[in-house]
């Protein structure tokens, strides 16, 4: 396979400029299949209906020539990515490593026992020795009430604990209430 372009994906010597509306759509759709992995997305991106977008976005991956170049885009959009990614990581545990001995210097070098202290701290929280912070908390449990609801439980509780036959002549009421 001959080293890509990065002009539209596709083979330096395979693509001239898109020279119709299909042509055009058809680069569209592998630029956009290539960023997002997803045929219906590329096909919208192309300039496809929304409502067709599915049914456009599998036929063109179905297609031998467009489907493959729109594939072979993908790995080489996601090869691109994960090479972006794998830099800025290098680049970020330098700068951490370069941040550690900062702090390592400043532990060695200070005057004062805190400062030395805090430098030491800082190292250890960055390396993920931070402690635990607790956090207490307090919740009371309210029952909204109102003074019927208070009187009826009154009233309940009354009946409840009422010498047995006083209840029923202390209330007036003769019948049970469940």
């Amino acid at each position: 396979m001959a080293p890509a372009s990065r002009r539209g994906f596709f083979m330096a010597d395979e693509s001239p400029k898109p020279t119709t509306e299909l042509e055009r759509r058809r680069e569209q759709f592998v630029l956009a299949y290539a960023v997002t992995g997803n045929a219906t997305a590329a096909a919208v991106a192309a300039g496809y209906s929304p409502r067709s977008a599915k049914e456009q976005g599998v036929r063109m991956m179905a297609d031998p020539t467009i489907g493959t170049r729109a594939r072979e885009a993908r790995e080489l959009h996601m090869a691109d990515q994960q090479a972006a990614f794998d830099r800025q990581s290098a680049q970020l545990r330098s700068a951490a490593d370069q941040a550690i001995l900062s702090l390592l210097e400043a532990a060695k070098g200070a005057k004062s026992e805190m400062a030395r202290v805090q430098a030491a701290v800082a190292i250890l929280d960055r390396a993920g020795h931070k402690p635990i912070e607790r956090v207490e908390s307090k919740t009371e449990h309210t029952f909204p009430t109102s003074d019927a609801v208070a009187d009826e439980v009154d009233s309940r509780l009354d009946r409840l604990f009422a010498p047995r036959g006083a209840g029923a002549s202390a209330s007036g009421d003769s019948s049970s209430t469940h």
